[in-house]
This record gives C-alpha cells, structure tokens and sequence, in this order.
C-alpha cells in the first residue's frame, strides 16, 4: 500500500509514503536512472518471532508516481533482508544477505545478487554461500563496482567474537572471486565506506572499539592488503566515529560526512564533515552542534554529495533521540549546502508536525535535484515499530515546492519551533546560513505579544509568562529569513 503525493515544478518535487504487510519498514538503498526514474528499495520486517521478510523495490518517475514495484517475499527455503543496490550498463543489482536452514540446527549463510532490467524484470537471482559468517549478524557495509567487479566491505558478529570486518569480491554473474575476515576477535570493527588503493588494498573508514585503547571507542582509517588483512590503523580526528561517507573533490582532496561524539555533552552524537587530504590532514571542518538533550546523525548510508560547480548538499537528521527506529519526540531531515571550503549557502528543514523523520540515503540528479530515502513515524508512536518508508524530491534549493499548504502537512523550512503545543520553554532553530533573526508572537487580532532577538541558530525561549492560547509565530530577519506559522501555547 502507498500514499502518495507529489507536485509538479520547472524542477519536479514530491514527497511518497510507502509500506509492506508489516508495520516495520526499513529503508535500505536507491538508484537514479539515466532517465530520472528512481528505484528505492525497503524491507518490510516483520516485529514478532516471524522471521519472514518482505522486500520491495518501486519505481517513481520523476513526477513522484509508481510506475513499476517487485516484490521479493522469504519462503520457507530463504530468508533475505535486501542491502544495497547500483546500477551499472543499464542493469540494477541488488544485493541482500539471506541465510537458508539445513537440518534442524544448521544454517546456510549467503550474499544475494540480483539483477533486473530497468523494467523490473527480474533476470538472475544468485546466492552466494558464506560458511564464516553467523546468522543474522551481517551489518550494512557499502558495495561498489571497481575494475569489473562488485566489492562488498561489510562486517559480522557472533558470539564471544566482537564484530569483524569483511570482503566479498563478486562478479556480475554472482560468482564469489575472494572473501576474506579481517580484524581481531573480541573487538568491533564497523566499516561504512572505502576505496581502493594504488596498490589493490583498501583504505577503509570504520567505527571501532577496543583497536585505540582497551574499551575505547574510535572511529578507524584502516589499511588492508590485496588479502583484506590489516597492515595499518590510525584514529579520524575530530573525535569521527561512525556512519561515514566518503566524496572525493579531487585527486588529493576528499570530504568525510560521519557522526562524531562530544563528550562534553549529555547525548554527545552530532553530525559533521570534514575536508580532508589523502594523508588525512584537516584542512577544514564543519561539525554541527545542538542542544544538549538531542542528537544529531548524517544520513545512515550515504549523506553527502559534491555538485558539479564544487558546492556540497549534506543530509542529516535533527533531534534524533533513537537511531532507526521510532521515538517520542518529532525529529527532521535537514539540508544544507555548503561552499567547498564548507560555508553554510542555504540549510532547511524537512518534517511534519508530531512526527519522526529520519534520513537514511540521500543522492542528488543530473538537475541538481536532491532525493532522500527515509523513514517516517508518529511521534510519539504508535507502537514500538511502527514506522514507513519514505521518498522525497527536492528542487536544487530544497525546496519541496507547493506543499506547506498541501495534504501531506510535510513542511521544507528555514526554521522550526517545538515543542507545539508549548507551556514554559520553546525551542527556536534556524538556518545556519544566517546568524541572527527575530522571533515575534502575534494574537488572533495582529498585536505582537512577545519578539526576542536571536543571537545563536538554536535557542530556548520562556514562554510561560504568555497566556494560554493560539499566536502566529514569526522568524524573520533582513537577509532573507521569514518563516511563520502557528504555536499553541498551554
């Protein structure tokens, strides 16, 4: 079942709810097409001792409308959970993790290949078998395509052995050409990016524990030979540690999109990106920063891209309580462009009021258009997994134009207010391509009854010496800024 609803510009933009037989569904992967068509697939999961799973792949064109979906259901033999996708000679390649039971306590452990032609007709499913690995433990890595084969860098866990890192080199037949383990037992080694190296090693970026210092949590560079083994490790400044993306600039330059910890704060993750050279000398950083009792976290699985003009969009998600899943509080997808030495251009807001949104691939079309995979769940939920998948068309700007008026209620904003309704205390947020604004209230008759001059992009304001009821609120300055809307307060 999906709802759906999209609107028409120069620049097409649109915003699509989907989901499967379950309540869980859980975003995995996209492709863009050379005729703008996106492919995103979700896994709807189930939340009980089930384990069958449902994956499904839609297809939108660039209007936001479902032309084509596939179905890929577990059966009694295979249970798969869909991983990552890419397309390649017009041919999309999925890729899951499965395993299949033998006996009554042996289980087969296998990488699925898929591939499909830009119609969704499927044309060959392949397995193939991993005996190292243990079931259900195989975590989202990244998969890309290098010298005529897929690489896939992932990790794995079991018991008593921490998570270990591997790779899987595949061809597009869905034949296994190496696989390899790498890292020491007992200790965790998450990788989410890499590249390969002159030499035919890798050069991976993983979030780690116990490598630095017993119990001690880093994020990792690692260095691996031809055979995956571990030559080198050295810890990503900045206190980086997890959910990494990695964009080359250029031969000697590239930028690193991750969470990073502050330990100064109460819920010390936040989002930041780094511009670095090959040696990994910061040459700038931009580390985002909010209020100590919420956390930011980049896109899961892919949260930066470089335009042609050098500029940077960067996706993350904002007041994010719970990673992946639903939480009591309502969290937004933010945007943000960015010069390439890492100036704020523009940043908006994307969300609904009393919801989560959460960002998990963003990728950007030949127009400069954005497109975000997500999810999407009441705040609070519910119940513990309710949640849908999520598919969102900006324009260039950011802008998802024409629906704040719209069914959908989802807003693409300079700025936000919440709690809504209030009692004591709101939080104001603003574009942090500004550095100062205005906040005003104004009663039903047009008299303003509150105005406080903001002098940081994140802000508390008390209230509670406002009578109790409806007041138009307004963010605005002279640079551009002007946000309005409605605040309840208590």
């Amino acid at each position: 079942m999906c709802c759906i609803y999209s609107v028409l510009s120069a620049q097409e933009s649109f915003v699509v709810k989907a989901s499967g037989p379950n309540e869980l569904n859980l975003p995995v992967d996209m492709v863009i097409t050379p005729d703008d068509n996106i492919f995103f697939l979700f896994s709807s999961m189930p939340t009980n001792s089930s384990t069958v799973y449902t994956n499904k792949i839609v297809e939108l064109n660039p209007s936001g409308e479902i032309v084509n979906t596939f179905t890929y259901a577990d059966t009694a033999h295979d249970y798969v959970r869909y991983y990552y996708s890419l397309l390649e000679d017009d041919t999309l390649y999925v890729f899951g993790f499965g395993y299949r039971p033998i006996g009554q306590n042996t289980l087969q452990i296998f990488l699925l290949t898929q591939t499909f032609d830009l119609q969704l007709n499927l044309i060959i499913t392949n397995r193939v078998y991993l005996e190292q690995l243990y079931p259900n433990s195989a975590l989202n890595g990244r998969i890309k395509y290098i010298d005529g084969n897929f690489h896939c860098i992932s990790c794995f866990s079991g018991s008593n052995i921490g998570f270990r890192a591997f790779h899987a080199e595949v061809s597009k037949q869905g034949e296994i050409i190496n696989f390899n383990i790498a890292g020491e037992i007992g200790k965790t080694l998450v990788p989410t990016d890499f590249i390969r190296d002159s030499c035919g090693g890798f050069q991976v970026y993983s979030g780690s524990a116990g490598y630095v210092a017993p119990y001690i949590m880093s994020g990792l560079l690692t260095k691996h030979n031809k055979d995956f083994q571990i030559e080198s490790f050295s810890p990503l400044p900045s206190n980086f540690y997890n959910f990494y993306t990695r964009e080359a600039a250029n031969d000697s330059i590239f930028y690193l999109a991750g969470e990073w910890f502050d330990l100064n704060s109460a819920i010390f993750w936040r989002a930041g990106l780094l511009k670095m050279e090959n040696d990994t000398t910061v040459l700038d950083e931009f580390l985002y920063t909010t209020y100590p009792d919420s956390a930011t976290c980049p896109a899961y699985f892919n949260s930066i891209e470089i335009l042609p003009d050098g500029n940077i969009i960067f996706c993350f998600t904002s007041n994010v309580l719970n990673n992946f899943y639903p939480q009591d509080q309502a969290a937004q997808i933010n945007l943000m462009k960015l010069t390439p030495d890492l100036e704020v251009i523009w940043h908006r807001y994307i969300g609904e009021p009393d919801t989560k949104y959460d960002a998990y691939t963003m990728r950007t079309t030949d127009l400069d258009e954005i497109v975000i995979l997500g999810a999407y769940s009441h705040a609070p939920p519910g119940n513990t997994f309710e949640m849908q998948a999520l598919f969102i068309k900006t324009n260039s700007e950011g802008i998802i134009t024409g629906t704040n008026d719209g069914p959908s209620g989802v807003r693409s904003t300079e700025a936000i207010v919440y709690p809504n309704p209030a009692r004591d205390f709101v939080q104001i947020e603003f574009s942090m391509a500004y550095t100062q604004a205005t906040f005003s209230l104004l009663d039903i008759s047009g008299k303003t009854v509150f105005e406080k001059q903001l002098t940081t992009n994140k802000q508390s304001l008390d209230v509670s010496g406002i009578p109790a009821g409806s007041y138009i609120y307004r963010i605005f300055n002279n640079n551009g800024l002007n946000e309005k809307g409605k605040l309840l307060v208590e």
